[in-house]
């Protein structure tokens, strides 16, 4: 009996072992750093300023975030595609109780901020849009 129970023991310890394990159910690195958030002013036609909810109760305030991945003409460039898409961003987050933002830093440092992927939840089709993916359908932004 308990040689039989030995070998149960080993041959359980072997399949656990080369069993495949999944850490977490994460699938990329970047999936730890989605956070719901609130919109507290919309700056520019790829900037907003927001309170990022990290959980537990902890928030932080007047976090501002740019939207990854999309250029925007600065006033300096073009003054009315600026003011255009400055309006449509802010028409687009107007109402939203809350906003989901995938962040990622500043690979080159030269932005004090967070690029973000922002989405917004749509009862029309019961899943969360892409703010940035609205912004170049458009017409307001280029894909960089």
């Amino acid at each position: 009996m308990k040689m039989t129970y030995c070998f149960f023991l080993i041959c359980l310890s072997f399949a656990i072992s080369v069993m495949p394990i999944q850490i977490n159910a994460y699938e990329t690195p970047a999936d730890f750093y989605r956070f719901l958030a609130k919109v507290q002013l919309v700056k520019d036609g790829n900037t907003i300023s927001t309170d990022i909810d990290l959980g537990f109760g902890i928030w932080k305030h007047k976090e501002e975030i740019r939207l990854k991945g999309v250029k925007v003409p600065t006033a300096e460039e073009d003054a009315s595609k600026a003011a255009s898409a400055h309006k449509f961003l802010h028409e687009t987050l107007k109402g939203q109780e809350r906003i989901l933002i995938q962040t990622f830093p500043d690979p080159a440092g030269k932005y004090d901020g967070w690029y973000a992927l922002v989405s917004i939840w749509s009862e029309e089709k019961e899943a969360w849009v892409s703010v940035n993916q609205m912004v170049l359908d458009a017409g307001h932004g280029t894909a960089i």
